[in-house]
């Protein structure tokens, strides 16, 4: 097992289960409001299988795949078709555009080379098919408050495992709407990610109210979804 491996198995042992899932996570919760289905669906960095398995009953074959071996073996329980694979190694194991719907949350920030992913996922992503990309915002005002005051934000959860929890590049809306486009992926449509505590305080719902609409859903917002499409 090489130390990337061993680094995200050691966080899935700690952190993966086989309980019903009974929403919270942000990401997860968005995914399965805006998912479209379709015949053949992907989880990229499936962890333990819940987003496929909420997602099953869309699609005539659902998939994950996952750096982890630990975390797959929970998505197995869950009835998910797994694969494991270092997608910074090598290629997805699927034929040029087998998928109708590929979701890829929280994983292009701990890529060695992102441009490298999104091209795999352009060529099995089926023409007319979507992809759905969240990833950490580098533009939410709390980072841009801590960029100011001389410290670098952590834009990960999972610190006492490795720095940052393993994240090795930073992105902007813009920046990853600018990279699907390299890849022939248009953008259709963008989200941004606010926990229920931080809807609920005085000082977002104020600066909610005073910024305009996009800039204010960049600054606001913790992390970004983007659903982006590969022409017909």
């Amino acid at each position: 097992m090489n130390p990337v491996e061993k680094l995200y198995d050691s966080i899935w042992k700690d952190q993966a289960t086989a309980a019903p899932y009974a929403g919270g996570n942000d990401r997860i919760d968005l995914a399965i409001r805006v998912v479209d289905p379709g015949k053949r669906f992907l989880d990229l960095g499936c962890s333990d299988g819940v987003l496929a398995e909420q997602l099953t009953s869309r699609f005539a074959d659902t998939y994950g795949l996952d750096i982890s071996e630990t975390a797959l073996a929970v998505a197995r329980k869950r009835g998910i078709q797994t694969f494991h694979v270092n997608v910074d190694l090598e290629p997805l194991p699927f034929e040029n555009g087998y998928f109708s719907a590929i979701t890829c949350l929280d994983l292009i920030e701990h890529v060695f080379e992102p441009d490298v992913l999104l091209a795999e996922i352009a060529r099995v992503l089926a023409p007319g098919g979507s992809l759905y990309i969240a990833f950490p915002n580098m533009r939410y005002i709390i980072h841009i408050k801590q960029l100011l005051g001389g410290k670098f934000p952590k834009t990960s959860g999972d610190t006492a495992y490795s720095y940052d929890g393993g994240h090795l590049h930073y992105y902007t809306p813009a920046d990853v709407r600018n990279m699907l486009a390299r890849h022939g992926l248009a953008t259709m449509s963008e989200w941004g990610i606010v926990s229920g505590g931080i809807r609920n305080k005085w000082k977002y719902r104020l600066l909610k109210t005073l910024l305009p609409a996009p800039l204010g859903q960049e600054l606001l917002s913790i992390e970004f979804m983007l659903k982006a499409t590969k022409p017909l």
